[in-house]
């Protein structure tokens, strides 16, 4: 009989309510960048991904209109109205810089430019996703070991862990720290391999496509929580509305569950908790993308 070994958890846009912080920063950046107005159908098309391919994203949207000129670490404060806007796709060949007639922006500095921005925005507070502070004392309280599997590379995973609370976690997983990031499985696999646990006795919880890609990828069991981008359901993949419906008896049961090919879908209900904010002196800043 299956048994719940450990859960992992995303970080962006599933414990903490970043998106709305990513959005003003990637606002910001876009326009130092002299594009056009950074759209929420472009932050939907970012959403899970690496810093690197969020960075290429800005550039080929910004095209020829990509300059250097902000002094270093300025990131200007920007009022974005609605306009129509190109959403080009990303490949891998503009993932190292765009030229411009007045300059070129290496991807590595819209890379700094964002986590800049993020660092400086998280300082400041960043509140919890719904759930998501009852659900992992209730956790720590039942002994189960739990992971930390973030696309953010290793210092906004940290400053997040600072506010979050770093004891929750047995281990954490930086995707700065991986060959293959989200949605290759190696991000998953890592942290059931620090863990000393099997994959399939795992249960993941993500708010993105490409987490769900990666978990499942790498034999996990996965919950799906989205907040900015839709994720569907399966038999064996229950989408909740947020983390305050997971009842704990159901997380507990749920490889036995699902190994038996039962209804995931049932008994997870239970009373929200207040919201939680993350406060300076608590808290943090974390790395981007999940998708």
């Amino acid at each position: 009989m299956s048994r719940l070994s450990a859960v992992l958890f995303d970080l962006d846009g599933l414990l903490i309510d970043s998106e709305p912080v990513w959005f003003r920063v990637e606002q910001r950046v876009m326009a130092s960048l002299g594009g056009p107005p950074w759209r929420h159908e472009d932050q939907a098309r970012c959403v899970g991904g690496t810093l690197p391919r969020t960075a290429a994203y800005m550039l080929g949207l910004a095209g020829s209109s990509a300059t250097a000129e902000l002094r270093d670490g300025e990131v200007p404060d920007v009022e974005v109205p609605d306009a129509e806007a190109s959403n080009p796709s990303v490949s891998d060949a503009g993932m190292v810089s765009r030229a411009g007639p007045n300059g070129e922006v290496p991807n590595a500095e819209v890379q700094r430019r964002l986590v800049t921005g993020m660092e400086a925005e998280l300082r400041s507070g960043v509140p919890l996703r719904p759930g998501a502070a009852g659900l992992l004392t209730e956790l720590v309280e039942a002994r189960i070991p739990l992971a930390l599997v973030s696309s953010s590379y290793r210092v906004l995973v940290d400053a997040a862990l600072d506010g979050i609370g770093r004891s929750h976690f047995a281990v954490s997983v930086a995707g700065d720290e991986v060959s293959h990031p989200k949605p290759h499985p190696e991000p998953y696999l890592r942290a059931a391999r620090l863990l000393g646990v099997q994959p399939a006795s795992c249960v993941v919880f993500e708010d993105a496509p490409t987490g769900i890609a990666a978990a499942e990828a790498a034999g996990c069991l996965c919950v799906g929580v989205p907040d900015v981008v839709p994720i569907s359901g399966t038999p064996t993949r229950p989408v909740l509305d947020s983390l305050a419906e997971v009842d704990l008896g159901w997380l507990l049961e749920l490889p036995a569950l699902l190994s038996g090919g039962g209804n995931a879908a049932e008994g997870r209900a239970r009373p929200p908790d207040p919201p939680t904010t993350i406060r300076s002196g608590q808290s943090a800043r974390f790395t981007r993308p999940t998708l």
